[in-house]
């Protein structure tokens, strides 16, 4: 008899073998039975691939695919996606895994009350923990929920751009239909808020407030990294472009110009939420600058590369005459500014 199940995980994996049964198992023991896991393995050459098949024989429920030759991480989770959707197409709920980390017994069973809770809600995803190379927890995480649960896209679209702690909300359960229609993962930098962003048009996030996942970090993100992760054979020019200029491209070409998000979202209405998710990711980095110039001693800014002080090149009291104008502009204003733009949008009936 043909499984119907109604949860995929779709699993990309590459040369993890000395964690990848680990997170397995703890994927395949989920209290909530009624699922099955599509695992694409990227051509790993340190063993993967055995230990995968010996975890295929004793479990039904893990279905493998072997790619022939590397094809980078973004293809990769794509490829899970497009093979789970192929073999089960009436499952309602999909699940992006990975081959280091680990999952509570509960995971699954709490994300599908949550979405059922929240029938408006197209993710769901728990706090965390982040643990070391022997599993040990080294620090916990409550991801803030914010104005992800707003019935308000344009609140919550600004909360995909700045709020969001997106490498770890990635890794929650989907509604599947959402995935479809904005064609899962992005070929960009940073894809994860990319998708997030583009979710968050269509309806709100959902939380559960437990620690029920544990991530196993790898190093720090940046983003050489991602483009050796995400184009093995050499990333495109526009990877080298500011990352909100790539997503604000996706996000005009599918909101926009091919109408992907209609009827829920208009081109019109979709125009005014690319604008803000621009404006939040710019005012993001402006934080960053500002804070790193007149929150240190005077005449001192940080290095980035050792834990002193040392001397700037220039003097920051210029740097700082130049930026504090923009900076109360900006940060005592911003909700006056907010509030006077969303009142014209909605004297214009576009929000």
């Amino acid at each position: 008899m043909e499984r119907k199940p109604r949860c995929v995980f779709g699993v990309p994996t590459y040369n993890h073998v000395q964690h990848v049964e680990r997170s397995l198992r703890s994927l395949l023991d989920q209290s909530f039975s009624d699922f099955t896991v599509v695992v694409c393995d990227d051509a790993s050459s340190d063993g993967t691939q055995e230990v995968l098949q010996l975890i295929a024989n004793e479990d039904s429920r893990l279905l493998l695919h072997f790619n022939e030759k590397r094809i980078g991480y973004t293809s990769n989770a794509r490829q899970t996606f497009a093979l789970a959707g192929s073999f089960f197409p009436d499952a309602e709920f999909f699940a992006w895994g990975s081959d280091h980390d680990l999952w509570h017994p509960d995971w699954l069973d709490c994300m599908v009350k949550a979405l059922e809770g929240e029938p408006d809600a197209v993710v769901a995803w728990p706090w965390f923990h982040r643990i070391d190379e022997n599993g040990c927890v080294v620090s916990s995480r409550k991801l803030p929920l914010g104005h992800g649960e707003s019935r308000n896209p344009l609140a919550r679209i600004r909360f995909a751009a700045y709020g969001l702690h997106a490498g770890s909300c990635f890794y929650g359960l989907y509604r599947r239909w959402p995935l479809e229609r904005i064609d899962s993962l992005k070929y960009v930098v940073d894809p994860d808020r990319l998708l997030l962003a583009q979710l968050s048009l269509l309806g709100p996030f959902a939380q559960v407030p437990a620690y029920l996942w544990s991530r196993r970090y790898q190093g720090l993100a940046s983003r050489t990294r991602q483009r050796r992760s995400f184009f093995p054979y050499g990333a495109p020019w526009y990877a080298y472009m500011p990352r909100s200029l790539q997503h604000c491209w996706i996000l005009l070409r599918d909101v926009v110009i091919q109408g992907r998000m209609r009827p829920e979202v208009s081109r019109t209405k979709g125009g005014v939420a690319i604008f803000f998710y621009v404006v939040q990711s710019r005012l993001k980095l402006f934080r960053r600058m500002s804070s790193n110039v007149w929150h240190l001693p005077r005449n001192y800014v940080r290095h980035p590369l050792k834990p002193s002080y040392v001397r700037h090149p220039l003097k920051p009291s210029y740097v700082r005459r130049l930026l504090k104008p923009l900076h109360r502009f900006f940060h005592r204003r911003k909700r006056r500014v907010r509030k006077l733009m969303l009142a014209v949008l909605r004297r214009l009936r576009l929000f």
